[in-house]
């Protein structure tokens, strides 16, 4: 689980944030940044129940080629909060996003404080400054807020 995000908290001089920007469309439990701290498994994300809901991650002053990416879901139980279906996107600018990775009706995350990797497509080797997911139907109980426990992206940083 030593990602991109987990790197950056050990290797940067200075606060986190003068690296990595995390922002999310709403806030309703948690902060955004909860996401990072694999360590604290109390923590979490969770947004307000609005469709197409998102975390992004901006690298500011630098470009990732993403391979992989991992999620754990919050610590509640089955059939509750967790990812259903979601896109992965990339972009240069925050404008404009490319689709590196799709799931529907995925069950990997529907369960306490589960851990799944899951690999991106990126045939071309395209960097990006900013990797967001975005929420792209209900979760497992029917609402629209997105719910994540952690989140690591893998790939090359440059």
């Amino acid at each position: 689980f030593n990602g991109l995000f987990n790197y950056l908290q050990k290797n940067i001089e200075g606060n986190i944030e003068d690296q990595l920007k995390i922002t999310s469309s709403s806030t309703r439990s948690g902060s955004p940044r909860n996401v990072i701290l694999y360590n604290n498994k109390s923590s979490f994300f969770q947004s307000y129940n609005n469709p197409n809901s998102w975390l992004c991650f901006d690298l500011q002053n630098r470009y990732v080629i993403p391979n992989y990416y991992s999620i754990r879901s919050h610590s509640y139980g089955k059939n509750c909060v967790h990812p259903k279906a979601w896109v992965i996107e990339g972009s240069l600018d925050g404008s404009n996003w490319d689709i590196i990775n799709e799931h529907k009706n995925c069950s990997y995350l529907n369960g306490s404080s589960l851990v799944h990797s899951f690999p991106i497509r990126n045939e071309n080797n395209k960097k990006f400054r900013y990797i967001r997911i975005r929420q792209t139907s209900t979760n497992w109980c029917g609402d629209n807020d997105l719910t994540i426990g952690w989140f690591e992206l893998f790939g090359k940083i440059i």
